[in-house]
C-alpha cells in the first residue's frame, strides 16, 4: 500500500520500504489499483522468490519478502484489525507463532487435473496454470504429481498425505472431500493446540464444548487431557461426525450432529468452557447471542480471517466477556493468511 496525492494506492506484489513505479489499473474515489512496473529500490526485506509461478499462480502472495518480515507484518495485520474494529488494547497481543517449516508445509493441495497434468487457478480467475511442481507442498506430493492415475483425469481433485501416503480425492460441489476438513499445516496446529490448552484452567473444569469441531482431533485431545470433564464436539457435516465417532473414545467424549444454531442451548454451555473454530464468515448473530446469554466460563476463538474475529471480538467483549489475549499462528507462510487464537473469560460480577 502506497500514498499519492492523500489517496491510498494498492500495489500487489510489492515490500514495504520498496520504491517503485507502477501503473494504475482502477482509479476509485477513494483509492486506486495499480500493476507493479519497475521496483527502482528494493526494500531490504525483498528476496527473490523460489517459485516460477509466483505472481502467476494464485497461491502464494508473499514469496518476495523474507519469512521474519512475513512473520513481523502478520503479527501487525491482527493488532491493526483488533484495535481497530474490536477496540482491543495492545497490551493484549502475543508473539507470533512461527512455522518450523517455511517451504514444504502443506499437506494437502487442489486443483483441475486434464490431459497428464494438474493445474491451479489463477487469483480471481478461471483461466488455468500447470503445476509440475508445488513449494510449499509437502515434497511427497511433488513426487506424486507425475504420477497421477489416469481415472482422475478432468476432475477437481485434491491430493493428500493421509499416514504418510498421498491419497487422490474428489472434491464434491459443496468443497468438500470424503475426508472432511483437515488442517494444512501439522506442525502450527500442534502448537496451537498446545496454546490453547495452556488456556484453559486445570481446575474446576466440568464440561467443555467444542463447535464447528471438524473430525474431532481437537475434540478427542481434549477429552484426554481433561479426563474429570464431559467434552462434547458439535459439527453439522455427517461425514466429519461419523469419521469422529471412529476408533475407541474416551468415555467422557460425545460428538453431536448438527448445526450450532440447532443443537447448542443456553442451558448447555453454562458453567463451561467453549472452543470455537468458525467459518471464515465468523460466528452467526444467533451464535453470538447464545454464547453472551448462556455466560461460559470461558471462550477459545481460532479464526483464519481477522477482520470477522474483530468484529465478534467486540460484540463479545461490550457484553459478558473480556479479552485475555490474542495471538496469531503463522499455519501459511508465504501466504498473506494467518490464523488467530483469542481467548476470553467471563467478566467478574
Amino acid at each position: 500500500m502506497g500514498r499519492s496525492d492523500n489517496k491510498v494506492i494498492f500495489v500487489p506484489f510489492t515490500v514495504p520500504g520498496d520504491f517503485i513505479e507502477a501503473t494504475i489499473i482502477e482509479d476509485k474515489k477513494k483509492f486506486s489499483r495499480a500493476r507493479l512496473h519497475k521496483v527502482l529500490t528494493p526494500s531490504p526485506h525483498r528476496i527473490a522468490p523460489s517459485c516460477t509461478l509466483f505472481e502467476t499462480c494464485g497461491g502464494c502472495d508473499w514469496q518476495h519478502m523474507n519469512y521474519n518480515e512475513q512473520l513481523r507484518w502478520k503479527e501487525r495485520h491482527l493488532a491493526e484489525a483488533l484495535s481497530r474494529i474490536g477496540n482491543v488494547s495492545p497490551h493484549k497481543f502475543l508473539p507470533i507463532v512461527p512455522s518450523d517449516d517455511e517451504f514444504h508445509y502443506r499437506n494437502r493441495i487442489r486443483g483441475d487435473y486434464k490431459n497428464h497434468s494438474f493445474y491451479f487457478h489463477k487469483k480471481k480467475s478461471h483461466e488455468k496454470v500447470k503445476v509440475k511442481n508445488c513449494p510449499i507442498a509437502d515434497s511427497k506430493i511433488n513426487e506424486f504429481l507425475p504420477r497421477i492415475p489416469k481415472k482422475w483425469n478432468g476432475k477437481n481433485i485434491e491430493l493428500q498425505v493421509v499416514q504418510g501416503s498421498v491419497q487422490v480425492l474428489e472434491v464434491h460441489k459443496n468443497r468438500s472431500t470424503d475426508l472432511g476438513f483437515q488442517q494444512v499445516n501439522i506442525g502450527v496446529y500442534e502448537k496451537l493446540m498446545l496454546a490453547m490448552i495452556d488456556k484453559i484452567p486445570t481446575s474446576n473444569i466440568t464440561k467443555i464444548v467444542d463447535l464447528y469441531c471438524g473430525k474431532g482431533q481437537w475434540t478427542t485431545k481434549l477429552a484426554q487431557v481433561f479426563p474429570q470433564a464431559q467434552v462434547v464436539g458439535v459439527d453439522s457435516l455427517p461425514s466429519n461426525i461419523t469419521k469422529a465417532r471412529e476408533g475407541q473414545l474416551p468415555g467422557n467424549l460425545q460428538f453431536v450432529l448438527g448445526t450450532v444454531e440447532e443443537t447448542i442451548g443456553f442451558s448447555d454451555l453454562e458453567q463451561a468452557y467453549v472452543t470455537v473454530d468458525p467459518p471464515r464468515a465468523g460466528l452467526s448473530s444467533s451464535v453470538l447471542e447464545t454464547l453472551i446469554q448462556a455466560e461460559p466460563l470461558g471462550l477459545l476463538y481460532v479464526s483464519c480471517h481477522q477482520a470477522t474475529l474483530a468484529r465478534d471480538v467486540k460484540v463479545l467483549t461490550e457484553t459478558a466477556f473480556e479479552l485475555i489475549s490474542a495471538q496469531p499462528c503463522d499455519m501459511f507462510p508465504q501466504t498473506s493468511h494467518c490464523e488467530a487464537l483469542a481467548a476470553l473469560r467471563l467478566k467478574s460480577p
